[in-house]
């Protein structure tokens, strides 16, 4: 897949202004034109992939969305939701951050990215809403279908996420590196959209982002006689049912009450079989955090696709390779459906778009321990008892 995506992880400490690229403005304004911005104080987040502690996720400069114009009262996929001119017919219009506000670094600016991407008003005051998404295909490397306003992945590339980050020296510093999977996002401007009148300046249209998919944090702690977070050479998570390969993006959900943009495909279930290229799994970095000392430390950031009905969710740490390799599991499920586990709790039994599921992991010697939590992306607190696994 391609791989042009800015990422960072949440539990790196946040991003200062002033090492973060402002961008400046671009627009003299024009009358007819349509001007867009995202992050508004109100909105938390404002929407993408740099991930500050205090507020969660900010657009960068040159980050690219999609946008659709479609007139005012209209849903996306009615037959007339668009002009009957074809000319003035704004669909996958693409926009990118142009600048980003450095007394709020959540107040991002945008442009168009050519001038055939420009939106403009109609005459005679007909209105807009609009619908907009992240990622574009010049990130994702999947195109927004003209008919359908979806797109979809069958492959396994999103659940294979082993190089979104670039390790420092295996410090504590995890620099940006350019890569996708990522979040996914949508937006919805509901409110009828129409050039000032009398002259007057437009004002900018403020798409608020929504997250479509759910975050994975993990903090692994390996006690010296385990071994060290160094030898990891794998962190998966798979469920014997529940989990599948691939998804599908539907705007057309975006204007939805309960909307579901992003859901799963239902073909191969990503159960942990296999292995290789053809391993059915998530399958997530090892960052290090502390590699000497008693006890070693390491992160995992890693984004999942929403999910109903998860059975038996397992997260596998291999240490090694080949006949040396050494395998831990820590079985997120210990309800009756559960394998080989008494009655308990469920850990994972959904995956909620604009979640983060936060677990806690310590291996030594004789088990493996967790503890979990789910939160809103930025902070439904559900904080579990230390359980051990094998």
């Amino acid at each position: 897949m391609k791989k042009s995506l800015l990422l960072a992880a949440a539990s790196l400490a946040a991003i200062s202004c002033s090492k973060r690229e402002m961008g400046t403005n671009p627009y003299a304004p024009d009358p007819n034109e349509v001007i867009f911005s995202s992050g508004a104080a109100d909105v938390v987040p404002g929407s993408k992939v740099t991930v500050d502690q205090t507020k969660g996720s900010t657009f960068e400069v040159n980050d690219e969305i999609g946008i659709y114009a479609v007139l005012d009262g209209k849903k996306i996929d009615e037959g007339d939701a668009f002009p009957t001119n074809t000319a003035v017919q704004y669909k996958n219009k693409t926009y990118k951050v142009a600048s980003v506000e450095e007394e709020d670094p959540y107040e991002a600016s945008f442009t168009a990215t050519d001038n055939d991407n420009k939106i403009y008003y109609l005459p005679g005051g007909q209105a807009y809403n609009y619908y907009a998404y992240f990622p574009t295909s010049s990130v994702s490397d999947v195109n927004m279908s003209a008919s359908t306003f979806s797109y979809e992945e069958t492959s396994n590339d999103f659940a294979n996420q082993t190089a979104l980050f670039s390790q420092d020296n295996m410090s504590l510093v995890v620099t940006p590196a350019e890569a996708y999977p990522g979040p996914m996002m949508y937006a919805y401007y509901k409110t009828a959209d129409k050039a000032a009148t009398n002259g007057g300046a437009n004002t900018p249209v403020n798409l608020e982002f929504k997250y479509a998919n759910a975050k994975l944090s993990l903090a692994i702690e390996m006690d010296q006689a385990a071994g060290n977070v160094e030898d990891i050479t794998s962190i998966e998570l798979y469920a014997k049912e529940g989990l599948y390969q691939g998804y599908t993006f539907d705007l057309k959900q975006a204007d939805e009450t309960s909307p579901a943009v992003v859901k799963q495909g239902s073909a191969t279930k990503l159960d942990g079989s296999g292995s290789g290229r053809t391993l059915q799994s998530y399958q997530f970095q090892n960052l290090i955090d502390n590699k000497s000392g008693a006890t070693t430390t390491s992160h995992v950031t890693g984004y999942l696709i929403p999910a109903t009905g998860i059975q038996d969710a397992v997260i596998r740490i291999t240490t090694g390779s080949n006949k040396s390799a050494e395998v831990f599991k820590a079985r997120l499920d210990k309800s009756t459906t559960g394998e080989n586990v008494s009655s308990g709790e469920n850990y994972l039994p959904t995956i909620e778009a604009g979640k983060e599921y936060k677990f806690k992991i310590k291996i030594t010697k004789k088990e493996v321990q967790f503890t979990g939590t789910i939160e809103d992306w930025v902070p439904v607190d559900k904080t579990g008892t230390v359980i051990p696994a094998e």
